[in-house]
């Protein structure tokens, strides 16, 4: 079904997929653009719907409003990570670092250790981090067939 283009909440957005905990599941509002955790705003939604449509309507009716947005997992982040390093100019000690860190068993926090030792290389990577999160964003829109209006605030 064709919908008619949203205006997105892009900062709600750009939080929601930038979300580092797992438990907490946001949707977008594909009528509103408005980002939402789940369960957020239920009861206020009641009204929209017929109350004399059985409960399994309704459900189905919340569902083709709303895509489930899903942050990158952790290996994701890694290959980021890993192209940063190739990329950026970070010293030879603290690309070591970051390498060895990509190797634990839990990377995510080894690497926020490296990086909260290095103040620089943690502005340059989080820089990084946030123009592949926009990338991402822009094809998660795209693959989902989400027309917005206007363009995303970082393209104009």
């Amino acid at each position: 079904m064709k919908r008619k283009p949203i205006r997105v909440d892009w900062d709600g957005l750009e939080d929601a997929f930038n979300n580092l905990d797992e438990d907490l599941v946001y949707y977008l509002d594909l009528v509103t653009g408005h980002v939402a955790l789940e369960g957020e705003g239920e009861e206020a939604d009641d009204d929209e719907f017929d109350t004399d449509a059985p409960p399994s309507v309704a459900i189905a009716r919340a569902d083709a409003t709303r895509l489930q947005i899903r942050p990158p997992d952790t290996a994701t982040k890694i290959v980021w990570l890993k192209q940063f390093l190739d990329t950026a100019a970070v010293d030879g000690e603290t690309e070591a670092e970051l390498r060895r860190a990509i190797e634990t068993d839990d990377p995510g926090e080894s690497i926020a250790e490296v990086l909260r030792e290095n103040p620089e290389r943690r502005e340059q990577w989080f820089v990084y981090r946030s123009e592949r999160i926009r990338e991402l964003i822009e094809t998660w829109l795209a693959d989902s067939g989400v027309e917005t209006v206007g363009p995303a605030p970082w393209r104009e």
